[in-house]
């Protein structure tokens, strides 16, 4: 065959590999998009259950209902993954350690400020992931630079601002909260960054249950201290279920489905289109709870909204290009 014929490139591969990575693109945006709304629970169900539990109480069960149900997944479907993740156990004891001390920090400035001021700090957490994930990944830093990156996370960034400052009775007032605030932001961008590592030695399902049982671990001296360990077993079996369920969706299911996101869209990307997760959580509270819906919070949905599309169409479609 002379040198200078013309070889066709192998369409067929071409086309098999763009269409495998359009399907690990959807995947993603799919688990992101369940994350997103698994996750604009949890404070609807924190408020429905406070009649009768304390926020430890509900944390420690939610945790461990969580992580005996998919322990259970893991050995009926996937023990071979189910050993791969005990035998790296030391690898999943960081971010175990990192989600505690995140909910903890939480809790704490909740207490010592008021709701409306942790939840303005810790939204901020996606200026931290985007930092240590610029200095810590190659492919994330390509993203990150891209014109279409810094538009999308200046609109995503405004529209949570504006969602949490434009709620009703707002009450801003700093002291060592705010604090305490900031540090569950740290700690909560940590343990997301520190998953994108994780995901690739050990799967999601199968990684999950060690986490959640560790961090409940981590939580059951603070309950023991604080309070009443054996409160379940004075309510209604209907209240225990919705404990239990609130554990196994938002705590099981929504980590998960982000474990998958990070997987395959990096640390980044989800982390900015999870942002959306508050415009369902005001909608979902409008409806089920009565609770005020303001003209400024619909605007900054609505830019929120803008910024999550503009990563969708744009950013989503760079990482895969390049990862």
């Amino acid at each position: 065959m002379p040198e200078n014929t013309y070889n066709p490139p192998n369409t067929a591969a071409v086309v098999t590999s763009w269409t495998d990575q359009q399907d690990r693109r959807t995947i993603g945006l799919i688990a992101v998009a369940v994350t997103a709304v698994v996750w604009s629970w949890p404070t609807i169900f924190v408020k429905i259950l406070s009649e009768d539990f304390g926020i430890f109480t509900q944390s420690f069960y939610r945790y461990l209902s969580s992580s005996v149900f998919f322990f259970a997944v893991s050995f009926l479907f996937m023990r071979d993954g189910l050993k791969k993740a005990a035998a790296n156990i030391r690898v999943l004891i960081i971010p175990a350690v990192l989600v505690s001390l995140f909910q903890i920090c939480m809790v704490t400035s909740v207490y010592m400020t008021n709701a409306s001021v942790p939840g303005i700090v810790t939204r901020m957490n996606i200026v931290f992931i985007v930092l240590f994930s610029y200095i810590l990944f190659e492919e994330e830093r390509r993203v990150i630079s891209s014109k279409y990156f810094l538009i999308a996370n200046a609109f995503v960034l405004a529209g949570v601002l504006g969602l949490v400052l434009g709620a009703p009775n707002l009450d801003l007032e700093f002291n060592i909260g705010v604090v305490v605030a900031v540090l569950a932001a740290l700690f909560w961008s940590i343990y997301i960054v520190s998953l994108k590592r994780i995901v690739k030695i050990v799967g999601p399902i199968e990684a999950f249950p060690f986490i959640q049982l560790m961090a409940a671990l981590i939580f059951l001296p603070i309950l023991l201290f604080s309070e009443d360990i054996s409160k379940v077993t004075s309510v209604s079996p209907a209240t225990n279920l919705l404990l239990v369920l609130s554990g196994v969706t938002c705590v099981g299911l929504g980590n998960i489905m982000n474990y998958v996101a990070i997987g395959i869209l990096g640390s980044t990307i989800p982390s900015n289109l999870l942002t959306f997760k508050p415009v369902l959580t005001v909608i979902f509270a409008y409806l089920l709870l009565g609770e005020v819906l303001t003209i400024a919070q619909i605007s900054a949905g609505l830019i929120l909204i803008l910024g999550c599309w503009i990563m969708i169409r744009k950013v989503s479609t760079r990482y895969e290009e390049i990862s």
